[in-house]
């Protein structure tokens, strides 16, 4: 009798609130999107694109369906086909970017997701105007609107004139009902706007709440300009894609056929199901307890190693959600140094302002520098009051003047500053600007030499800015660099008491001004005005309690520095083996291809059984330390789920009858199999590379004595041929189960 296994942990979805992209014909995207499920039969994936020279358009197959599907079950008067054609693409799902499509139908309806058909980053679309191939997959909220269309065909008339972009539908009672199930999709959307520089997260229940307050209208643009999912929720509430409110004037107001009452008894449901589904299931083994990640005091320099691909950097991933965006990922190198990791004065290209485009007031302040007829202490009395305010720039070196013995400036409080070289250095930027305008000349960039810090002091500087909240530096492959060198006089800081440094370090002169110009308890002072704890702040540096540094590495790569024992016994160390329960898990029933051959794969076995089995032979037969054993994730968990979905399209399709298959089918199912002898061949430059060139170097016949035992010559290509032959026989394998 067989059991459900554990359910599945699923990575958090990055809410992309930062985009800067909307989405245009909203209706008509979302309509295209339901048409184009219902028309290819209703499957979980649907590749309905292709490329048309920098352009894609919809796939032959996928339009030769919808067609159909319009013909039959929608009243489509005298629109001819070129004419269904065009508003087809013209759709967003052929113009809009990527990342544009994922926002809208994955984070705001949560309908489909959608990708790239070959595997590019999802930012491939950002520059130029160069479309690629897309792929969608559905998710069960799109059952909802099939429970609708099959009490009602009428709805697929309504989509139909969505797509069209018509602006009102024949039966507007059942587009609202329409409306409604879409407006369910979104409410638990995750919005992000600025009120008073203060990042402001919420969803539309936040909105419901604010309507039933009597609000007249709700502002929901805040101080900055819309970004990510903000922007299409905006779109889509203009385009009355929400069945209670509205969206006027650039505020939001209940609708005004509305009856208020029954909007608030809405809100409330709305908010009793998002309170019963937030239920924290914790797959964790309970006896972990003492290293739960929301334990974070757990360790504050830790580094975690282990054999390759084990699933390092994975863990730490997992570990560091508990700081959300509190965080900055570095990874180490033969060539990373000191001045990287936290920082160095460096050259940098800056955008400078034309004199054409000042306002009236930059202009008053540039005819004053300019004023022959002023000396130097009238010109900066007559600048002082304003650039007081402003921060005193660099005033004094602006006008000419540090030699005149006889000039005279102020501090801030308007007191003489004279012998004082602190204000004129550390009296921020505000006059900066002026600098190069005093010629009136029009340059499109300089060069400026400025203090750009590293990794280590950007997290220093949030840590100590904001002491409530925990942040983290991740290091990746920590001794791929010369750690010493890279650390320099940190190295001191990592000994700590009660989680802050024990030992303090002096600052550089340069890190000094940097310091006093972002840490917010000194923004604005001059040395000479700090307390003694401000100096100590400026002149010393100690790692805060609330700053962690975790870290992976490899031990037994190559190209690796060896670190001293004054370093390693200054962080904890967690060892990974190849078969942590937790691990294997995550990869458990991934299936691999092998043996290529008529063109597709012969059969697939098991990644871990066939991972255990080879590390059996390297420490059994061929005594090999466990540093060197393949760890569960050696190949990518993204290349294996790669290869578990295209295994399933081949599924699907292989159970049409070939008869059936269309001739878009047969290209499809063609390049499946085609992925299927890539992998193969990644499978050989990862695994069979590695063990041959790394592991077994000086005896290759040890580890593949399947392969030596048919009289094979231990060379990487004679193994690599074999392997596409026999498979996992040549490792000397004979007992895993083909599927």
């Amino acid at each position: 009798m067989k059991r459900p296994s554990s359910m599945q942990e699923f990575k958090a979805i990055n809410p992309k609130l930062g985009i800067k992209s909307s989405l245009k014909e909203t209706k008509a995207t979302i309509a295209l999107v339901i048409l184009l499920w219902l028309s290819n039969d209703k499957k979980y994936i649907i590749e309905y694109s292709k490329s048309n020279g920098n352009e894609i358009t919809i796939s032959e197959n996928c339009c030769d369906k919808l067609m159909k599907y319009l013909k039959k079950n929608v009243d489509i008067k005298d629109d001819s086909e070129e004419k269904i054609m065009n508003h087809i693409v013209a759709n967003q799902l052929f113009h809009a970017q990527l990342e544009q499509l994922i926002v809208a139908l994955e984070l705001v309806w949560r309908i489909a997701s959608i990708k790239f058909k070959n595997n590019k980053a999802d930012s491939a679309e950002r520059t130029g105007k160069k479309r690629f191939e897309k792929v969608m997959y559905y998710t069960n909220n799109i059952d909802l609107f099939d429970t609708l269309i099959e009490s009602n065909k009428k709805y697929c008339q309504i989509l139909y004139e969505w797509m069209q972009g018509k602006k009102t539908v024949e039966d507007t009672n059942l587009e609202k009902q329409l409306v409604r199930v879409i407006n369910y999709l979104s409410d638990d959307v995750v919005l992000k706007m600025v009120d008073n520089n203060q990042d402001i997260f919420f969803n539309m229940t936040s909105v419901y709440e604010a309507i039933t307050k009597k609000t007249d209208e709700i502002d929901i643009n805040g101080d900055e300009e819309a970004k990510g999912a903000l922007r299409i929720v905006k779109n889509a509430l203009g385009e009355g894609l929400n069945y209670y409110l509205s969206y006027k004037k650039n505020k939001v107001i209940l609708s005004d056929d509305i009856d208020y009452d029954e909007f608030v008894y809405y809100k409330k449901r709305v908010k009793e199901r998002q309170r019963i589904s937030n239920i924290d299931i914790r797959l964790q083994n309970a006896s972990n307890d003492e290293e739960n990640i929301n334990d974070i005091s757990y360790s504050k320099n830790k580094i975690i190693f282990g054999a390759p691909g084990t699933g390092k950097s994975h863990k730490l991933e997992e570990n560091s959600k508990c700081f959300a965006d509190n965080m900055e990922r570095v990874t180490f190198h033969p060539n990373y140094s000191y001045a990287n990791f936290v920082g160095t004065y460096k050259p940098i290209m800056t955008k400078v302002e034309t004199y054409d485009k000042l306002d009236t007031e930059k202009k008053k302040v540039l005819a004053i520098l300019q004023d022959k007829s002023m000396s130097g202490q009238e010109k900066y009395d007559k600048l002082y009051d304003k650039f007081k305010d402003e921060g005193l720039t660099r005033l004094p070196l602006l006008l000419g003047i540090y030699t005149d013995d006889n000039f005279k400036t102020r501090k801030m409080d308007g007191s003489d500053a004279a012998g004082d070289n602190s204000v004129e250095r550390n009296h921020g930027k505000a006059i900066r600007p002026y600098l190069n305008l005093k010629l009136q000349k029009s340059k499109n960039k300089e060069i400026s030499y400025e203090f750009v810090p590293g990794p280590f002091m950007r997290i220093y500087v949030q840590a100590l800015n904001h002491p409530e909240e925990n942040y983290l530096l991740l290091i990746e492959e920590i001794n791929r660099a010369n750690v010493a060198a890279v650390f320099g006089d940190v190295f001191q800081l990592l000994d700590r008491k009660n989680g802050v440094s024990e030992y303090p370090i002096a600052t550089s002169e340069e890190i000094k001004v940097y310091l006093l110009e972002k840490l917010d308890c000194l923004k604005g002072k001059n040395l000479d005005e700090l307390t003694e704890e401000e100096k100590e702040k400026c002149f010393e540096m100690r790692i805060p309690a609330n700053m962690y540094i975790w870290a992976t590495m490899n031990s037994a790569d190559q190209g690796v520095f060896p670190m001293d024992t004054a370093f390693k016994r200054r962080w904890e160390f967690e060892y990974l083996s190849v078969d942590d329960d937790e691990q294997v898990a995550a990869i458990k029933d991934c299936k691999i291809p092998m043996c290529f051959s008529d063109n597709k794969a012969s059969y697939y076995v098991d990644w871990n059984g066939l991972r255990t089995e080879i590390n059996n032979i390297l420490t059994d037969e061929c005594k090999v330390n466990e540093d060197k054993l393949l760890g569960p994730f050696f190949i990518s968990k993204n290349i294996l789920d790669e290869i578990k979905i295209n295994k399933d399209k081949i599924d699907e399709l292989e159970i049409i009858d070939e008869a059936s298959l269309t001739e878009d089918d047969k290209d499809l199912l063609k390049e499946l199999h085609q992925k299927e002898k890539s992998f193969i061949k990644a499978f050989e430059s990862k695994v069979i590379m590695y063990l041959f060139e790394d592991v077994m170097k000086m005896r290759p016949e040890k580890i593949f004595a399947g392969h030596h035992k048919n009289k094979g010559k231990m060379i990487f290509s004679e193994i690599c041929r074999a392997f596409e032959k026999d498979g996992e026989k040549i490792f000397g394998i004979e007992e895993l189960e083909h599927i």
